[in-house]
């Protein structure tokens, strides 16, 4: 019990430390004039983009590798049942 009053105490002071950071950007982003603030926002949607294509791209590799290691053993399972008949 002990262990996991001092996990939650731990997860409350990093929710604090999230909570003064997001503060501390919303700050910074208000502080901006408008065309820098429209340059900030752009840079992070650019960002944001890319990161997500790297993810689906990531994602999609998995796909293929599981489909492939899938077809693989399915070869490899009829063509032992095929040399077991023989």
């Amino acid at each position: 019990m002990e262990r996991k009053a001092r996990w939650l105490e731990k997860q409350s002071s990093l929710k604090r430390i999230l909570e003064a950071d997001s503060a501390s950007h919303r700050r910074h982003i208000d502080q901006l004039i408008p065309d820098q603030e429209v340059a900030h926002r752009v840079s992070h949607a650019a960002s944001q983009k890319l990161h997500n294509e790297r993810a689906q791209q990531r994602q999609a590799q998995v796909i293929r590798d599981e489909a492939i290691k899938y077809v693989v053993e399915d070869r490899v399972c009829r063509v032992y049942e095929l040399s077991e008949l023989e």
